[in-house]
């Protein structure tokens, strides 16, 4: 992940998801200063054909970590996860209830990859706008 030198960076390895046997992921967390305030962002790629139910488990320790500030946060990335499945794939619909659960909206909605007659969804961009009040 890139961020341009005119911003404080820090590298947050304690939200960095560990590949498994059956998960793997590639990931990397920053935390972003500009003009005092802190985003928080994610770049995530998984691995096909890989556990949906294994990844959406490990991130969602990731988000519950962020939950606890009221920072805004950007998820960005490709996880080969369908998301036009979502009403009828249960770990699709689990992914996606559990990002939404935590307040992440996807800013993608239309299909991103197109193959044989079938369109899929399967880019990210998910965004947690700050939250006012206490943590």
């Amino acid at each position: 992940m890139y961020a341009h030198n005119c911003y404080s960076c820090n590298t947050l390895n304690a939200l960095k998801i560990n590949s498994t046997e059956i998960n793997r992921v590639e990931n990397s967390w920053i935390e972003i200063l500009s003009n005092g305030h802190k985003y928080t962002m994610g770049a995530v790629y998984r691995h096909t054909h890989q556990n949906i139910n294994d990844f959406t488990r490990l991130l969602d320790q990731n988000l519950c970590q962020l939950a606890n500030t009221r920072d805004p946060c950007v998820i960005v990335g490709d996880l080969n996860i369908d998301l036009c499945k979502y009403s009828t794939h249960g770990p699709t619909m689990d992914y996606i209830n559990n990002m939404l659960s935590n307040n992440f909206l996807p800013y993608i909605i239309m299909p991103t990859h197109f193959r044989d007659n079938y369109n899929m969804s399967i880019s990210v961009l998910k965004i947690r706008k700050s939250r006012s009040g206490p943590a």
